[in-house]
């Protein structure tokens, strides 16, 4: 009984990594094609399978998430998706010195305070955002709505991936030691 809930699992990963390949190839040209699979790649070759699709994680800790405009449109009051775009949402602990000591340690600070996810207005709940310190500096109107995904990257390019893939590795560090 065990060996088939194994299969199950796996063919339900297959199944939802599948579809997340074909949304890349429905949705996305050129670069930021390829940054998404080689996104993804490095995701399945690392241990942060799917949980569900498009969302990552490692030993059950989210990780990070890939979604997708097929639309062009506005979010809010003034983020514009283009038609056929992707951004791909990172886990950063606000406020956890490991992580801000990490970044400063690495030299990421302008990427990842370019890649700030900020309030668009899109919930009344929780805008008009929260004002905060990050490495140093003051942000405005920062969004709190689903905080763990603190950074997003819109229409990733390869000096994305390589901070994306940082930051991962350092969570999952974080989280094999037990500190998450």
């Amino acid at each position: 009984m065990p060996e088939q809930k194994c299969t199950t699992l796996r063919q339900k990963r297959e199944e939802k990594r599948l579809e997340l390949l074909g949304s890349i190839d429905k949705c996305l040209t050129g670069d930021v094609k390829q940054t998404v699979l080689d996104f993804v790649e490095y995701c399945n070759e690392n241990e942060m399978p799917m949980r569900g699709v498009g969302d990552f994680c490692f030993k059950g800790k989210g990780m990070a998430a890939v979604r997708f405009r097929y639309k062009g449109g506005r979010l809010g009051k003034s983020i514009v998706y283009e038609e056929n775009s992707c951004y791909i949402d990172v886990v950063f602990e606000v406020g956890n010195p490991d992580y801000e000591n990490f970044v400063i340690s690495q030299n990421l600070s302008d990427i990842v305070w370019k890649n700030v996810k900020y309030c668009e207005g899109c919930l009344s709940t929780c805008a008009p955002g929260r004002d905060m310190t990050l490495l140093g500096k003051t942000l405005n109107k920062v969004c709190v709505y689903k905080t763990d995904k603190f950074l997003r990257f819109i229409d990733p390019n390869a000096e994305s991936l390589r901070c994306i893939k940082k930051i991962l590795e350092f969570r999952k560090g974080i989280i094999s030691a037990g500190k998450c």
